[in-house]
């Protein structure tokens, strides 16, 4: 019988160095010589049942990463080994794999049978995967080092034991095992871990979330946490997430009326996540007003159009932190370079960390990964109390002398208040800091220091532009209900949405009753009376405004 497989050539590297004028050890990976910043997310099995999971499906899937600028996703070890056409899609796609080991969150037994059950399984997922050029790095387990560390499963009293285990697990069957069957893979012991250092002390490092080894995973559910500065400058973020819920369209078939609520039953009883309820409600009631209107479902729906607010700004904080780090050293901490948020995809209908819907469609979140993770971009940060503007370029670098702008805005009008011309000389690196002045000298320069009543916009080059924000959305009082205006021009297959807004409006979001529609952008801040917003079509259908619905932050309020 014949058989054919595709395969690619490319070198990976995985480098652990130390670093000048720093402790601790680098941690990133090479592609073909050249230093990657890894940009993604984790990935779960896309259904409870594996025979329901379609190639369409897993492509839809697959594609939205690539849209959204990702170069690797991390299967998560307490799923399942993907079926071929996730890695052959992987191949195609350009997204590199780190492939966990199907361990997790658990003390396992090391009895000679199961050990010997191990070996075959490692050994046949091995042979079975290691020719795809997507496939990066090998993972023993997820999160078991930290888990044996911390005590998670009250295994201090039998430490040494528990640490011959593991040992014996991950060190002596797997890790040894996939060394003999994949002689030129790459190999850490866990995630997270301190890599090198973790087998440097033993495999079970004292602590295996210090920051200046290894791979982190890091959440922190406390409200006020858009613009912080006190993120873990890690060398490498495998994990971070905050939760939401998915559209109301996707539970409406499945609830009553009853359910429509934040505190129901069935709102607590479907978010698995101990206290996620309450962490996704902290969090939204320090930026945001609750909804007030008086239908249930229309309330519900703009309470997850809230979850899926601040889940995207809190991933996009993160994710931009993580990439200004890049290249900069903050004491021993920072020189990060990989960025992967909890989690692309989702299992079922119902809240969780994703940016993807159970059904592939894009929740907010995804539309801002698609900017964070962008090639180039600006992101600004307040740090130690300095409004700092990062121009982040992966490729192409533009080195020649220019100018960013910095405009101030008042919430009430398109016309921008003020603006601060900055001269910019960039560096051949990929993170370049070029503003760094306190917050509040900058504001009375622009005369903006009501800080409720403005916001700040940065440009550069007309085609790198970004948006901060000076306090809670429930502070501003000059927001007003805009009245947005849809028209719809094109043909198929390249067709467009133009809106015509009659006053600023954060977060406007663009739904239709077409599946799985994907627009150029959408959860957006509207500052101009007018814009146009691409979308693709999966068919010559004809379409009308009514097709499509708009909503934005203020829409949400009597």
């Amino acid at each position: 019988m014949m058989r054919s497989k595709s395969i690619g050539f490319r070198i990976v590297e995985l480098i652990q160095q130390p670093i000048k004028g720093a402790k601790g050890l680098s941690f990133y990976f090479k592609i073909n010589g050249q230093p990657i910043f890894m940009k993604g997310s984790n990935w779960i099995p896309a259904d409870s049942f594996q025979s329901r999971i379609s190639k369409d499906k897993l492509q839809n899937l697959l594609y939205s990463a690539k849209l959204a600028h990702m170069n690797m996703l991390r299967v998560w070890g307490g799923g399942v080994y993907e079926q071929a056409d996730f890695y052959e899609l992987a191949d195609e796609m350009g997204i590199l794999i780190w492939q966990d080991v199907m361990f997790a969150c658990a003390m396992y037994p090391t009895d000679q049978k199961f050990l010997e059950n191990i070996r075959s399984e490692i050994t046949h997922q091995v042979h079975r995967l290691k020719h795809h050029p997507s496939l990066a790095l090998w993972a023993g387990n997820n999160e078991n080092e930290a888990a044996l560390r911390d005590n998670w499963y009250d295994t201090e009293n039998n430490f040494t034991l528990y640490q011959k285990d593991y040992i014996e697990l991950y060190i002596k069957t797997v890790k040894e095992t996939i060394n003999k069957e994949h002689m030129s893979g790459i190999f850490v012991s866990s995630s997270p871990s301190n890599a090198a250092q973790s087998e440097k002390e033993g495999w079970i490092a004292q602590n295996p979330y210090d920051t200046k080894y290894g791979d982190v995973h890091y959440y922190n559910y406390a409200a006020g946490r858009y613009y912080n500065d006190d993120y873990p400058r890690s060398r490498f973020m495998s994990e971070y997430g905050y939760q939401s819920w998915p559209s109301f369209s996707s539970l409406k078939p499945h609830t009553i009326s009853q359910d429509w609520n934040e505190f129901s039953e069935f709102a607590l009883y479907r978010n698995h996540h101990g206290q996620g309820q309450e962490q996704i409600n902290s969090q939204i009631r320090y930026y945001f007003n609750p909804p007030t209107s008086s239908d249930p479902a229309s309330n519900f729906s703009n309470y997850i159009y809230l979850t899926q607010i601040n889940q995207a700004m809190y991933i996009r904080m993160v994710s931009e932190f993580c990439r200004r780090s890049q290249n900069y050293l903050y004491g021993d901490e920072g020189m990060t370079m990989g960025a992967l948020y909890w989690q692309l995809n989702d299992i079922w209908p119902g809240p969780s960390w994703s940016s993807l819907e159970f059904s592939g469609s894009w929740k907010i979140l995804h539309y801002y990964a698609k900017r964070f993770f962008a090639p180039n971009m600006i992101s600004m940060a307040v740090e130690s109390g300095n409004l700092t503007v990062y121009i982040i370029q992966d490729n192409n670098r533009n080195l020649q002398s220019t100018t960013l702008t910095l405009y101030c805005y008042s919430w009430a009008s398109f016309v921008p208040q003020s603006n601060l011309k900055i001269p910019v000389q960039l560096a051949d690196v990929v993170s370049n800091r070029v503003f760094n002045e306190n917050l509040n000298k900058v504001l009375e320069k622009l005369n903006c220091t009501d800080q409720p009543r403005h916001f700040l916009f940065a440009s550069w080059e007309k085609s790198l532009y970004s948006e901060f924000i000076l306090s809670p959305y429930k502070d501003i009082t000059t927001l007003q209900k805009p009245n947005i205006e849809v028209g719809l021009i094109g043909e198929y297959p390249r067709r467009a949405l133009v809106l015509r807004t009659d006053r600023i409006a954060p977060f406007v979001w663009v739904s239709s009753d077409i599946p799985n529609l994907i627009f150029q952008d959408n959860g957006f801040l509207l500052k101009d009376q007018q814009i146009t917003i691409n979308f693709t079509t999966p068919d010559n259908r004809p379409l009308s405004v009514r097709n499509f619905t708009v909503k934005s932050l203020m829409d949400i309020y009597l």
